[in-house]
C-alpha cells in the first residue's frame, strides 16, 4: 500500500488497487499541444504517453479504489496478534486442527497458512506505499517535461513558455488533474518553477 501525507494527514492505497479515472481524451491533449507548441507531435506515441501519465496521477492519488487510515492499520493488525496469541494458547491445537482438516468437506489449508498471514497482517504497511499529493502533481509536471524533452523541446522552468501554456491547456479541460485545484495562475507558476527545479 502507500500512504498519502495531505496536510498533516496520512492515506494508504494498496498498491495494485486501480481507482475511478476521468476519460482523458487525446483530442483534448492534441489542442493542448497545438496550442502550446504551434504544431502536431512528431511522434504518434507522444499523446498515449501523456495520457497515461495523467491516468495514473489521477488514479493512485486523487481517486484511488480505496484509502485506508493509519487507524485501520492500527486496529488489522491488533486484532491479527490477538488472534495469533489465541490460536498459540489453545490447548492441544496441533490435534485440534488436524481434526478440523480431516473432517472439513471443503478440504481447507493448513493451519500454517493462517499463520502465515496473521504474521503479515500485523506488518500491513509492508503491502501498501505512501503518496503525497502534493509531490503527485510535482512528479507528473516533471515526467511530462522530460518526455516533451525527449520529442526535442526546450522546458522552461517558468509558466510563461509553451509547457507552461501545454499544462494550463490540460488543467482548463479537466481541473484539478495537472495542478492543485485550489491554484490560481501565479501558484501554478511556482509549481512549475519548484517542480522543475526539483530536478537539477
Amino acid at each position: 500500500m502507500t500512504r498519502s501525507s495531505t496536510r498533516g494527514k496520512a492515506r494508504w492505497v494498496v498498491k495494485s488497487g486501480g481507482g475511478a479515472v476521468r476519460n482523458i481524451e487525446k483530442a483534448t491533449l492534441l489542442d493542448a499541444y497545438k496550442t502550446a507548441f504551434g504544431e502536431c507531435p512528431k511522434s504518434p506515441e507522444l499523446l498515449d504517453e501523456v495520457q497515461n501519465i495523467l491516468k495514473v496521477r489521477e488514479v493512485t492519488v486523487t481517486n484511488p479504489q480505496k484509502t485506508i487510515t493509519q487507524k485501520d492499520l492500527e486496529k488489522l493488525a491488533k486484532k491479527a496478534a490477538d488472534l495469533q496469541k489465541c490460536l498459540r494458547e489453545f490447548p492441544d491445537m496441533e490435534f485440534f486442527t488436524a481434526d478440523v482438516m480431516h473432517s472439513n468437506v471443503h478440504k481447507i489449508r493448513p493451519i500454517s497458512d493462517l499463520y502465515f498471514w496473521l504474521v503479515a497482517l500485523q506488518n500491513p504497511e509492508r503491502y501498501l506505499r505512501r503518496i503525497s499529493d502534493a509531490n503527485s502533481f510535482k512528479f507528473t509536471i516533471c515526467n511530462l517535461a522530460e518526455l516533451l524533452e525527449t520529442q526535442g523541446k526546450t522546458i522552461s522552468t517558468t509558466s510563461e513558455g509553451p509547457f507552461g501554456t501545454f499544462l494550463e491547456v490540460i488543467e482548463t479541460s479537466y481541473p484539478g488533474l495537472v495542478f492543485p485545484s485550489t491554484t490560481v495562475k501565479t501558484a501554478r507558476r511556482d509549481y512549475i518553477r519548484s517542480s522543475l527545479s526539483s530536478r537539477e
